[in-house]
């Protein structure tokens, strides 16, 4: 039998080592049950189960009617272990623990006689605390038994059922220690009980994979990331090569793969394959025990992480409904884990008092098992919950807790500084804490991002800087706001800004180069990587996308070690710093501000920095009811419409308090995160208007508006004289299909998801099939404000041609085609620009993703993406500008102005010629787009021209 839940196995077969002879009758019964667990051990199912259950009470019934003694001593305490066993299976935790502790005791004083019985009987009843959350009875009692093995270790021949025994300590032990925060002791016990089942039943064997996905699991808990996911991922490919899908171990292995992902970083990727895992789950056990309500958490922690809080509540709430029926059979620690990613998904929602409730009962489950790692995790959150709901008291006894929590040796850095932080919002704060407890806790998120494989922002990133903007709030500490921003609103195109400038920042070209070749080396394996993990969680040619990965892996350590060794101070140049206000301020002219619109957790904070001033203020809406309105005003202009209430509204919310201080601003550039990066701010009303025409306070009558990756001080970068510069405009390119425009806009109401074009890797042509055809009037327009432009349109609009043309010698390209809109699966479905059919034989799939664009090498003033929703993110829950921006800004594009829906060719035709004429009297890019909108706006030949749909899809974004 094998328990796949918690690894824990069974005897691989019951041999006897009584010393007497026990009645024929009792080892005939003997033999019967090894016989039975051996056949269950190879081919695990519920009628050889039944069989095993059935021969093992066989056994105890006949002990029983016999004398206590050594001769019948072991083949009781084994029959009693094997039903123990079973019964924990089936979720009876009573009578586990009764089995186990008779087990014990019927052996004890002949432990000799059959030490796998005796350590098996440790085994469950240590496993049996930790249910009950009673973690140093457990790893007392555990430690019992692993001295007992240590004592007989070379002294006597060991057996396949006492490595068993030995390893099923050693699991147990593992997860006592990691409960009680010794994640080092946990991954050395988890290391001796892989060792023992390997020697016990073989590398291969269901029981010994999962030792290794429970070693990886312990390895991601002691931060050992790069070593859980190596171990995940073996166990994960040894799982499909030698057990059935119908095992329990086959499904854990699959989760235990997304749980370390999510560790890692890599939580796009995690998602789909915890989803996978909960297919198998459901196939394999249904929908009613505690390995469904597992499944759902991990899957729903998952979501909320990504801050996709409204799925997250749907498939929490099915976890701790599930619990609930379950009632005792559900672990404390269990439920403590659900109720409080649900908190933290319902805080995300705006639903305080659904909030409030969940972490309040996850609080009261922690008070009674003081679970290691759980604190760190909810307190913070249960503080801030009860403070928002007005029970301060309630807020200063969890922040308390939560100090005296992270006082101890072994708390995780990120612990210790939100407690400190949410200390000294609420004035509890130790001496130990330091004088600038906020900046503490910038600096580790900052230092744990820095760290993370996709450097995005978790729940506990989310609260933790919730917590520095109200410090910097209450004290008026603009610069610890500015800070505290800077991550808030950090995204992978802000990442991709950081590494263009560092390899401009250095003069030495040679340098340069290197610097260049290694960021193409990290693409190109996060990308292998990224195909090869979405093939191991839902299968394909997995042995090949492990190659590839390997190959690129390979080809990155190389280039590290030498840019490493040859050129050891260049990281520098790419680690996230702070931000000083007075750097900020140097760059800015006297008319000029920056404004940060910052969503965190539950609150939206605004950062303004004007050459004089900083002001940070709290939104009056929540977090939540901020991001509604964005969603419902991008909603209206998306279907054509416009949505004037909520224009006002945002604008309210936003730019309430801050208005009176911006009117000598002429120029904003607006540094948006999170929700607010979908806003297009141009058309924020600022009055309320009864109908819409050219007079209506929009924004941009006012300012002149650009985006921006990041708070960090521009650097000026040379650029041409763009009424000499030269042009490449591409569109129009010869269509998969032969759907016409009305026709493709009527049968798809939204955007087409790269996600249901890419089949294996490769774009499908029957998906793009799908896409219509478009006209090449916009790109003959907009060429003509360029002196020399070249035009690439039909067969020519191609990957092939693209990859034979000289991309660094255009000061301006042009790209209007269709965009793909990035999936769930980060670098396999990834956002994407379509071209050109490709012919017949062709090596390309006419189709260029954002990893094909980073490759290129560009060195262009203005690039100008118009098609549908270019400045959407790379993934359904990524912020906006980090698809196609990032990749455009990594090839070294220096002004994008980007789509926020699809733009009529009509308008896009005016905006973008009118933005290049503009650019190239000499006027900065803003101040072109806002010209570029007055005009179009009130453009005769325009229908509707006054809607902001027809006007303001476009954003500067330098």
């Amino acid at each position: 039998m094998l328990v796949a839940v918690s690894g824990l196995a069974c005897l691989a077969q019951v041999p006897s080592h009584a010393t007497a002879k026990p009645t024929a009758k009792l080892a005939t019964l003997d033999k019967a049950l090894s016989e039975a667990i051996n056949r269950e051990n190879a081919n695990p199912n519920q009628t050889n189960f039944d069989a095993s259950l059935k021969a093992a009470e066989a056994v105890i019934a006949a002990a029983d009617g016999l004398p206590a003694g050594p001769d019948t001593a072991p083949y009781l305490a084994r029959a009693l272990v094997s039903r123990s066993g079973y019964a924990r299976e089936a979720g009876d935790i009573d009578k586990t623990l009764a089995d186990a502790e008779r087990a014990r005791e019927v052996i004890l004083p002949y432990r000799d006689l059959a030490p796998d019985a005796y350590v098996q009987a440790i085994a469950l009843a240590g496993d049996v605390a930790i249910r009950r959350a009673l973690f140093q009875q457990a790893a007392d009692r555990l430690s019992e038994g692993a001295a007992y093995l240590e004592q007989r270790r070379g002294k006597v021949p060991s057996s396949s059922a006492l490595d068993m025994g030995e390893s099923n300590i050693g699991y147990t032990l593992a997860i006592a220690y990691m409960q009680l925060g010794q994640y080092d002791a946990s991954v050395k016990a988890q290391e001796a009980s892989l060792a023992a089942r390997v020697r016990g039943v073989g590398e291969f064997h269901p029981a010994t994979i999962s030792a290794r996905y429970n070693l990886a699991l312990r390895l991601s808990r002691a931060g050992r990331l790069e070593e859980a996911e190596a171990m995940a991922r073996l166990a994960a490919e040894q799982v499909k090569q030698h057990v059935p899908q119908t095992d329990l171990g086959h499904v854990r292995a699959v989760e235990t793969l997304a749980l370390v992902l999510a560790g890692g970083g890599k939580r796009s990727e995690a998602v789909e394959v915890a989803r996978h895992a909960l297919d198998i789950r459901v196939a394999t056990t249904g929908t009613g025990d505690v390995n469904f309500a597992a499944s759902l958490t991990t899957l729903g922690g998952l979501l909320a992480d990504l801050g996709r809080y409204d799925e997250a509540v749907s498939v929490l709430t099915g976890a701790t409904s599930t619990q609930d029926k379950l009632g005792p059979l559900a672990a404390p620690t269990d439920r403590l884990r659900a109720l409080t990613f649900l908190g933290f998904a319902q805080l995300g929602q705006g639903k305080m008092a659904d909030a409030r409730r969940s972490l309040d009962a996850a609080y009261e489950i922690w008070e009674k098992t003081r679970a290691a790692g759980a604190a760190e995790t909810f307190l913070p959150a249960v503080a801030l919950a009860r403070l928002d709901s007005g029970d301060e008291a309630g807020a200063v006894a969890a922040a308390t807790a939560h100090l005296a929590v992270a006082s101890g040796p072994r708390a995780p850095v990120l612990g210790k500084a939100q407690s400190c932080a949410i200390g000294a919002l609420l004035g509890v704060a130790t001496g130990e804490c330091g004088a600038s407890p906020g900046f503490a806790l910038v600096r580790t998120v900052t230092d744990r991002l820095d760290a993370s494989a996709d450097g995005e922002l978790v729940l506990a990133d989310r609260l933790s800087l919730e917590l520095a903007m109200r410090l910097a709030l209450r004290d008026g500490d603009g610069q610890l706001a500015a800070d505290a921003s800077q991550v808030l609103v950090g995204s992978k195109v802000a990442r991709a800004t950081r590494l263009a400038a560092a390899r401009a920042g250095t003069s030495d070209p040679v340098l340069s180069a290197r610097i260049r070749t290694l960021q193409d080396a990290e693409l190109a394996y996060r990308r292998a990587n990224s195909v090869y993990l979405l093939l191991l969680g839902n299968g394909g040619d997995v042995q090949s996308a492990r190659s590839a990965r390997d190959v690129a892996l390979a080809k990155l350590e190389q280039e590290r070690a030498g840019i490493a060794s040859s050129y050891p101070a260049w990281a520098a140049l790419t680690a996230r710093q702070g931000v000083p206000l007075t750097d900020i301020r140097s760059t800015l002219a006297n008319d000029e501000a920056v404004l940060a619109v910052v969503p965190a957790l539950t609150s939206a904070f605004v950062l303004l920095v004007s050459p004089d001033r900083t002001v940070v203020q709290r939104m009056e809406p929540s977090r939540a009811s901020f991001a509604s309105s964005a969603a419902r005003l991008r909603r209206a202009l998306d279907q054509r419409s416009f949505d004037a209430a909520t224009s006002h509204e945002l604008y309210r919310a936003i730019f309430a308090g801050i208005a009176p201080v911006l009117r000598k601003t002429g120029a904003l550039r607006i540094i948006a995160g999170g929700d607010a990066a979908a806003i297009p701010f141009a058309t924020l009303l600022e009055r309320p208007v009864d109908r819409i025409d050219r007079k209506a306070p929009f924004l941009v009558m006012r300012y002149a508006l650009s985006a921006g990756a990041s708070l960090q001080a521009r650097t000026v970068q040379p650029r041409r004289a763009l009424a000499g510069s030269s042009m490449l405009a591409l569109g129009a390119p010869t269509p998969f299909g032969t759907v016409r425009m009305a026709d493709a806009q009527a049968a798809r109401k939204g955007p087409l998801l790269a996600s249901a074009v890419f089949r294996g890797g490769q774009a499908d042509a029957q998906s793009l099939a799908s896409l219509p055809a478009l006209r090449s009037a916009e790109v003959d327009a907009v060429s003509r404000s360029v002196g020399k432009a070249t035009v690439l349109t039909g067969d020519q609009a191609s990957e092939e041609q693209l990859a034979k043309t000289r991309l660094d010698q255009y000061g301006v390209l042009l790209f209007a085609t269709h965009a793909l809109v990035a999936g769930e699966m980060e670098g396999v479905t990834e956002p994407a620009l379509v071209l050109a059919r490709p012919e017949q034989g062709a090596s390309s799939d006419g189709v260029l993703t954002a990893s094909e664009i980073g490759t290129l090498r560009l060195d262009a003033d203005w690039v100008i993406l118009s098609a549908c929703n270019t400045a959407a993110g790379d993934g359904e829950a990524a912020p906006a500008y980090s698809g196609l921006a990032q990749a455009f800004r990594y090839a070294g594009a220096r002004t994008l102005m980007l789509s926020h829906w699809p733009v009529r060719d009509d308008a896009a035709a005016v905006l973008a010629g009118t933005v290049l004429k503009e650019a190239a009297k000499g006027r900065k890019p803003a101040q072109a787009l806002r010209t570029a909108m007055l005009r179009t706006m009130v453009d005769p030949d325009l229908p509707d021209a006054a809607n902001p749909h027809v006007w303001a899809p476009f954003v500067v974004f330098e």
